[in-house]
């Protein structure tokens, strides 16, 4: 993804909107949960960061998701 891409899909939500992040592996059906976001400011390109704390498996719409994604052959991956 380009940071114009990720300007153009953030400015689709208000400003005071939250953010969330989803933190997966399809082809596992793993999904990670974190304790929060930051981004480093101090390098060249945009760098967001999530600290994993836990692995579980995906719930069955998400393997559903994946499963069709799967089938389309990538067609409608994930944004």
């Amino acid at each position: 993804m380009k940071n114009i891409e990720l300007k153009e899909y953030l400015n689709m939500f208000p400003d005071d909107a939250d953010v969330s992040l989803l933190l997966a592996n399809p082809k596992e059906r793993k999904i990670y949960r974190h304790t929060g976001i930051q981004g480093i400011t101090d390098i060249d390109e945009p760098v967001l960061v999530a600290e994993i704390t836990e692995t579980l498996d995906m719930d069955e719409e998400m393997v559903k998701a994946c499963e069709e994604d799967e089938r389309n052959n990538g067609k409608d991956k994930m944004a």
